[in-house]
């Protein structure tokens, strides 16, 4: 369970890490009006349009692949940033790194309601959602003292790293659920309301 937490962790990273530069970055790039919207919220907007789609095909194809997937790309698009020069390509940076989180975190949770031990769901989603919010305290802290230390480029590179650490314990680590069941919200409220 610990890689699959890491995953979550990884994946939330990439938002928060980055909170503490973004806006110096659009400072210096000049971006005003709406491209400063954009640049903002396209990472939840389009996290938030991929989540349900890879939800569903994880459902139809495994869960391996697609939290495998996911973090290569989180890996991959964290560099994207370095060469982001204006507000075209930083906004399309943003719209690139959403759905690439949107890959790991609803299956990773999916997963990890397949695998807990009967009884312990609630604990393993706890835990997870722990992950979720560790990564956004963290990671703000974290993005704010590479800036200081080391430089804006850092933060991109660490952030790539942890990424690709992610991949390399998925990889040998989680084996793919042969026979997954889907969790449904009603169903596991109502679980949660009886227990």
């Amino acid at each position: 369970m610990f890689t699959l937490f890491f995953s979550i962790f990884a994946a939330i990273l990439g938002l928060s890490i980055i909170s503490p530069i973004l806006p110096a970055i659009a400072t210096d790039l000049r971006v005003t009006g709406i491209w400063m919207g954009l640049i903002f919220s396209g990472f939840a907007i389009s996290r938030a349009i991929i989540m349900p789609i890879m939800g569903g095909l994880s459902d139809k194809y495994g869960r391996k692949i697609f939290i495998a997937s996911g973090l290569l790309l989180l890996a991959v698009i964290s560099l994207l940033y370095l060469l982001a020069h204006n507000e075209y390509t930083l906004t399309a940076v943003r719209l690139l790194h959403g759905p690439a989180a949107g890959m790991v975190i609803p299956v990773v949770m999916a997963y990890g309601g397949e695998i807990a031990q009967e009884g312990k769901e609630g604990r393993a989603m706890g835990t997870f959602m722990m992950m979720y919010f560790l990564g956004l305290g963290v990671g703000s802290f974290l993005g704010g003292i590479l800036w200081h230390l080391f430089g804006m480029a850092s933060v991109f590179y660490v952030l790539s790293c942890i990424s690709l650490i992610a991949l390399l314990l998925v990889l040998p680590f989680v084996p793919e659920v042969k026979n997954y069941w889907r969790i449904y919200w009603y169903n596991y409220i109502y679980r949660a309301s009886m227990s």
